[in-house]
């Protein structure tokens, strides 16, 4: 009987053979589980896997040495970093080694046993909600002012409430809720917006969800980023901390 799970795994294999394989042993055990070609796409788009975790990660991509992507990762100042497998076709015990002192929890050999997949998995896999969840009454409560600019010239002003890696807040034409993470490197936000302002608006949208990124300088941060779907259209926002309680 399959065991019910809400954790998310990240696989990244070039190999869709692989990843299928594991793929199906996963989902039938309860796991949701996302799947990269190369590790690249991982640190393009970190704020896509902030709730992943465990990352099955094979050693030989063709694109980058997996010892060098796993020492990348590790490299990256985020608020949190899931656990780590190593995928290996071979038992190079110096490179096994390596991956173990750069944080690696444990590595598969390939070709793998379903059962010995599966275990590894459910041993090392957390469930960052829970994580979350748990720390986010010890975390404070941040008041920040924000300001947005779209393609450059649309501008709106407001105020926004950090809470842990939660934040919301709203302006002159709109609200916000979503997720940030403004102690890692670099500081990053998914923002759904809800436009309520009336009149027109260079966005000419009512929902919409913007990706951001950029970096945090004493209590100031600078985000860009685009209008998730449509790429176009450019975002700037600057936050400067107002209180903390």
């Amino acid at each position: 009987m399959a065991t019910s799970y809400s954790k998310k795994v990240l696989i990244i294999d070039s190999s869709k053979i692989i990843r299928l394989q594991i793929k199906s042993i996963l989902e039938k055990n309860g796991f949701h589980v996302l799947e990269l070609i190369d590790a690249e796409k991982y640190f393009q788009d970190l704020w896509k896997y902030k709730d992943v975790g465990l990352i099955i990660l094979d050693i030989n991509l063709p694109s980058a040495n997996g010892v060098d992507v796993l020492a990348r990762m590790r490299k990256i100042k985020a608020s949190f970093l899931p656990p780590i497998l190593i995928l290996s076709g071979d038992l190079d015990k110096i490179v096994i080694t390596k991956t173990i002192k750069l944080g690696a929890k444990d590595y598969i050999l390939k070709p793998f046993n379903d059962n010995d997949l599966l275990q590894k998995v459910q041993q090392h896999c957390v469930d960052v909600k829970e994580i979350l969840k748990n720390n986010i009454e010890t975390m404070p409560k941040q008041l920040w002012g924000i300001c947005f600019t779209v393609n450059p010239k649309f501008m709106s002003f407001g105020t926004a409430v950090i809470h842990g890696n939660s934040i919301a807040g709203s302006s002159s034409v709109f609200y916000f809720i979503g997720h940030c993470d403004i102690s890692s490197n670099p500081a990053s936000a998914v923002l759904d917006v809800t436009k309520f302002a009336p009149g027109k608006s260079i966005l000419k949208l009512n929902n919409f969800t913007l990706i951001l990124s950029g970096t945090l300088i004493n209590d100031e941060l600078s985000l860009t980023g685009y209008v998730k779907d449509f790429p176009e259209k450019k975002i700037i926002s600057r936050l400067k901390k107002l209180a903390e309680f």
